[in-house]
């Protein structure tokens, strides 16, 4: 399902002029304070729900996450597109690499990968994250969109979504001075049947507050 979760938080506007002393980085902060993170969530819901309908590649490995009928997914998979596929899957493979170097990826490899997916209609959390943070870049947003990764003992590959509205100067690892002003869009997870965007005290897929969040992409750091 993709849209607000039960109960979302509807809170303050970010705190202005802590955005960073540049002009363009005032501009950009004075642009935030009049829009919430969940407003423009909201206001760009419909651009992020056909991500909701594609094919997740690794449903399989996931059952007790399964919330739509095996049969829909098996649906979903003859409408993918195999070469788009093949090309977002080297992306990825570009995202492991930054990943395990500590790096992070360029803008336009968001833009290149999202293509890919969006024409595939299918892939992994990776893909979809680099769909979603593509999408929501379209948009000019006013808020910082991250894509975050996170390595559990779980997964080989750490599960990858984005993160809207972390303040830049606050810390990724403290998870305290922007868990209630970010929200998470995991679109991989409303792919598989559960709310995709919502509020970052709401999100349990993966845990936020233990110190395993890597930035892969930051809108802040391009904008500097």
């Amino acid at each position: 399902m993709v849209g607000k979760a039960a109960n979302a938080w509807s809170g303050p506007v970010l705190a202005r002029g802590q955005g960073g002393s540049k002009g363009k980085d005032k501009k950009k902060q004075h642009k935030a304070d009049a829009v919430t993170v969940e407003a423009f969530l909201a206001k760009h819901t419909e651009a992020l729900a056909p991500l909701a309908t594609f094919f997740v590649a690794d449903w399989a490995q996931f059952p007790s996450l399964m919330a739509v009928d095996q049969s829909v997914m098996e649906g979903r998979d003859k409408k993918v597109d195999l070469d788009a596929r093949a090309k977002a899957v080297q992306t990825v493979l570009g995202l492991e690499v930054a990943y395990n170097n500590g790096n992070q990826v360029s803008r336009d490899t968001i833009r290149n990968g999202g293509d890919a997916v969006l024409r595939a209609r299918g892939g992994e959390c990776s893909t979809f994250g680099l769909a979603a943070a593509h999408l929501l870049l379209m948009q000019d947003s006013p808020h910082t969109i991250e894509v975050v990764a996170y390595k559990g003992s779980r997964r080989a590959f750490p599960h990858v979504f984005v993160l809207v509205g972390r303040p830049a100067f606050t810390s990724l690892h403290d998870y305290d001075s922007w868990k209630s002003i970010a929200w998470v869009v995991d679109m991989w997870s409303g792919a598989l049947g559960h709310a995709a965007i919502l509020p970052a005290t709401q999100f349990t897929v993966s845990p936020l507050n233990d110190g395993k969040l890597k930035t892969i992409y930051t809108s802040f750091m391009s904008d500097l």
